[in-house]
C-alpha cells in the first residue's frame, strides 16, 4: 500500500487523488509545531527532554514522499520517538485533560454544519458574502472531523480563528440585518461546538474552550 492510499483511509478521502490527500499531510506535519508550541507554554520544564522525539518525527515526515510505499514511512519511525510522544501525552495530562467527546455528539454537530452550509449557500445575498462563510463554516467542519487526530484542541483552534477572522473582516462586521442574521447563525454553531468542549486544567473540572459569553456581548447579544 501506497502512503498516500493511508492517508485517504486514515482522513476518510475517498478520492486519492484528491488535494485534500496534500492538505490532510501538511496538518499531520503542521501538529508537530502546534504540539511545540504547547509545550514552550508550559513553565518550568526542560523542552529538550521533548523536543528531540518531536524533531525526528517533523524530520521524517518532512522529507516522505507520499507515492512512496507504506513500510518504508514505518521504517523510518524509531519506537523510541513513540515513547517520546506518551511522554508528551501525559505532561500534557498534568497541565490540561481534553474531557472526550463522545460520536453521536460530534456527528450531530457536524449535520448541523452541513445544514448551515446548505442554508448560506442558499441565501439571498451577495455570492462574496457567502463564500466568506461559507469556508468558515468548513473550516470548523473539517476540524471536527479530525477530532479523533487532533482532538477537541483542534476544535478549539478552528473556532478561535474563525471568530477572530469573522471580527475582523467587514464582510463579518456588517451593518445589513440579512447578513447579520447569517453570521449569528455561524456563531450559534460555534457556541454549540463550544459546549461539547472541556478541560480539566490543574485539577479544576469543566473549563469551556473559549469565553464565548463575552464574545456575546461583543456582537450585542
Amino acid at each position: 500500500m501506497r502512503f498516500r492510499q493511508a492517508i485517504s483511509q486514515i482522513f476518510s478521502i475517498p478520492d486519492q487523488k484528491s488535494p485534500e490527500i496534500f492538505r490532510s499531510y501538511v496538518s499531520i506535519i503542521n501538529l508537530s509545531l502546534e504540539v511545540k508550541d504547547r509545550l514552550n507554554a508550559i513553565p518550568d520544564i526542560n523542552i529538550g527532554l521533548y523536543e528531540k522525539s518531536l524533531n525526528e518525527i517533523e524530520k521524517h515526515l518532512a522529507a516522505f514522499n507520499i507515492e512512496k510505499d507504506l513500510d518504508a514511512f514505518k521504517g523510518g519511525l524509531k519506537n523510541e520517538n513513540f515513547l517520546g510522544l506518551e511522554f508528551i501525552s501525559d505532561k500534557f495530562d498534568e497541565v490540561e485533560k481534553e474531557e472526550e467527546i463522545n460520536e453521536e455528539d460530534l456527528k450531530k454537530l457536524e449535520i448541523q454544519i452541513d445544514d448551515l452550509i446548505e442554508t448560506v449557500k442558499n441565501a439571498n445575498t451577495s455570492p462574496d458574502f457567502i463564500q466568506f462563510l461559507v469556508s468558515h463554516l468548513f473550516a470548523i467542519k473539517i476540524s471536527v472531523q479530525n477530532y479523533r487526530f487532533f482532538g477537541a484542541v483542534g476544535i478549539q483552534t478552528a473556532m478561535a480563528r474563525v471568530i477572530g477572522e469573522v471580527f475582523l473582516d467587514p464582510r463579518g462586521a456588517t451593518t445589513d440585518e440579512k447578513k447579520q442574521s447569517l453570521v449569528r447563525k455561524v456563531f450559534d454553531t460555534i457556541k454549540d461546538a463550544n459546549t461539547l468542549i472541556s478541560f480539566v486544567r490543574n485539577g479544576v473540572h469543566a473549563i469551556k474552550a473559549l469565553p464565548l459569553d463575552a464574545i456575546s456581548k461583543l456582537m450585542g447579544e
